[in-house]
């Protein structure tokens, strides 16, 4: 949907080096997640960048495990990785193939056994998490998926929706519903089914809400987290900063589509991310989110306590 305007690079070694060193330095931050808009597994430096973190500070990473066979999952975990998430788009190979097209789920289903034997060999505490994005077209399959799950040993699931909303067409996709609208039953109905399996099956399993609240910080938690992208560019979150041509990016919310420039508030290639994070653009953007925490939020809250504008137009904000 973004192929003609999307930016397919990898983020260089120095630069990397550049960010961690710093940001380990600084002695204040306790995880690290080596994952963007790309797929970490295809970064050729991969390992050489987990080595500059091991053992000092928490890290992990989110794929979509097409490429995690049994000899990447041996290095992954031998180096202390403390959280692998895997993604789903279904509990069956036609569902998921249609969707994610080009990732084999009896692939993907083979290397998750896989990385759970190696984790059981090498007696490792890593965290295995399934992620599954729920889509109108998937959701039914959630109870299946639960089944699955239990069968590889997966220790964790993530029941995600479709939070970024491209173009008109993806409306149609999501199975949440909007600000002002009614949560759907059907879909409600699954999900609480899901939940209830899970239990009997002694899953740990956490899904987002069907219906949109206003919270006084979105789960990105952009007071106490960075993405940096890899240009070096630095970002509240990940949402805010898609890698595409030119400043603005392209969204959708509530039924309109819009485009809203991209949030950028410096670049590590030539600045100090402690300087990025003091700047005063940065503080102001966060100051609006930290009001709200020691403030609260009612149903006739003023203007002072809006999030930055931005972010009314991310359904993360309404905790999807």
């Amino acid at each position: 949907m973004l192929r003609s305007e999307w930016i397919s690079r990898l983020m260089d070694l120095g630069l990397y080096r550049k960010v961690i060193r710093e940001l380990l330095s600084m002695g204040s931050i306790n995880y690290v997640h080596l994952q963007g808009w790309g797929e970490p597994l295809l970064h050729p430096n991969l390992m050489d960048m987990i080595n500059e973190i091991r053992g000092k500070v928490d890290f992990g990473l989110t794929t979509n495990g097409l490429l995690l066979n049994e000899h990447y999952s041996s290095r992954l975990i031998s180096l202390g990785i403390n959280v692998i998430a895997i993604t789903f788009a279904g509990a069956e190979p036609s569902t998921h193939n249609a969707i994610r097209i080009g990732c084999d789920f009896g692939t993907l289903v083979k290397n998750v056994g896989g990385l759970i034997k190696v984790r059981e060999r090498l007696r490792s505490s890593t965290k295995v998490i399934a992620s599954y994005i729920a889509l109108s077209m998937n959701i039914h399959e959630l109870p299946d998926f639960i089944e699955l799950c239990h069968k590889l040993g997966i220790d964790e699931v993530v029941i995600d929706n479709l939070s970024y909303v491209l173009n008109e067409s993806m409306f149609a996709w999501r199975t949440f519903a909007d600000p002002f609208e009614r949560e759907p039953r059907t879909f409600k109905r699954i999900i609480n089914i899901t939940l209830e399996r899970a239990r009997e099956l002694g899953i740990r399993v956490f899904a987002y809400p069907l219906s949109c609240w206003e919270l006084i910080e979105c789960p990105e938690r952009p007071t106490e987290s960075i993405f940096i992208n890899v240009n070096g560019d630095v970002s509240p979150c990940v949402f805010l900063n898609l890698l595409v041509r030119g400043n603005d990016i392209p969204r959708c919310f509530m039924g309109r589509c819009f485009k809203t420039r991209k949030v950028i508030f410096g670049n590590v290639s030539n600045e100090g991310i402690i300087g990025i994070w003091d700047s005063k653009d940065y503080r102001d953007f966060r100051s609006k989110f930290i009001r709200r925490k020691f403030q609260g939020l009612t149903v006739d809250y003023n203007i002072d306590l809006m999030p930055p504008s931005q972010c009314i137009t991310c359904y993360r904000l309404y905790g999807i």
